[in-house]
């Protein structure tokens, strides 16, 4: 199969392309490639004579979106129509990788099904629901594969900052009123893996099994790595005065997923426990 990856460099894409290998890849990377340049867009996927493109890319910095809206939907909302424009001109489909942050407005307390209609809160959200609009109205065929709470090698995320605060000794407020969905960046490469495998259109969630709050996930990973968890304290969400509002519960539901593929992903634990074995090495 040949398949396009853009943000090839990026923590998942870096992912994404470890787990393929077994394929035929194309990686689109910044400075060559940009997503706001509409006809460079569609000429890099279209000369990349792609089966499928896995369209990783995106401003991820979610206050940063709050702070600068232009930029947040140039990249995520209309960098993803030139992306399935591209694919539109070359018969590719389309795997989108989306957000938990589409969802947050709906008063939702068990896992939130993919099929569920969005309604998100921040400028983040919607920028990444518009790519999700053009994803479905542009490419020939489309997978979008909503994931959440990220964290993996070679980037910048959640774990990583608290064990780099935990190594320094400082104590650190965690919020303990948002409820969401920890997942590894290995674990989603592998399911959209399986998802490009069987091909079949729709919505889907790849998250790791289970839930936890931030401040939960925090305790688990400076257990795991031995740790006093005393040097983090709980705290609410509107004590951190961020830009961008945060859903208080963003589970995300797999069954679409497991249902399709036949493929169940690891509980967010265990997933956690390799992830911080390899910090070890």
């Amino acid at each position: 199969m040949r398949i396009t990856v853009t943000g090839a460099d990026g923590m998942l894409g870096r992912a994404v392309m470890s787990e393929l290998d077994r394929w035929e890849l194309t990686p689109l990377t910044e400075p060559t490639f940009k997503l706001e340049d509409r006809e460079g867009a569609v000429k890099a996927i279209t000369e990349s004579n792609p089966e499928w493109v896995v369209h990783t890319a995106a401003m991820t910095n979610v206050d940063g979106c709050e702070r600068d809206l232009a930029q947040a939907y140039r990249i995520n909302a209309l960098g993803t129509r030139n992306v399935a424009l591209g694919c539109a001109a070359c018969g590719a489909g389309l795997l989108y990788v989306s957000t938990d942050f589409v969802f947050g407005r709906g008063h939702h307390t068990s896992p939130i099904e993919a099929w569920e209609l969005p309604a998100p809160l921040s400028i983040y959200g919607r920028s990444k629901y518009g790519g999700e609009r053009y994803a479905e109205a542009l490419a020939p065929k489309h997978i979008i594969a909503r994931t959440a709470w990220l964290y993996g090698r070679g980037g910048a995320h959640f774990v990583g900052a608290i064990l780099h605060r935990a190594r320094e000794g400082k104590p650190l407020r965690i919020v303990d009123d948002q409820r969401g969905s920890p997942s590894f960046a290995d674990d989603v490469a592998v399911g959209i893996a399986c998802l490009l495998e069987g091909g079949v259109p729709g919505w889907y969630h790849l998250v790791n099994e289970g839930s936890a709050t931030w401040f939960e996930f925090a305790k688990a990973a400076l257990a795991m790595m031995g740790f006093d968890s005393g040097v983090i304290v709980p705290c609410s969400t509107t004590a951190l005065n961020r830009p961008a509002p945060r859903p208080a519960y963003s589970v995300l539901s797999t069954f679409t997923y497991t249902e399709t593929t036949g493929h169940a992903i690891r509980s967010w634990e265990s997933a956690l426990e390799v992830f911080l074995e390899g910090e070890k090495a």
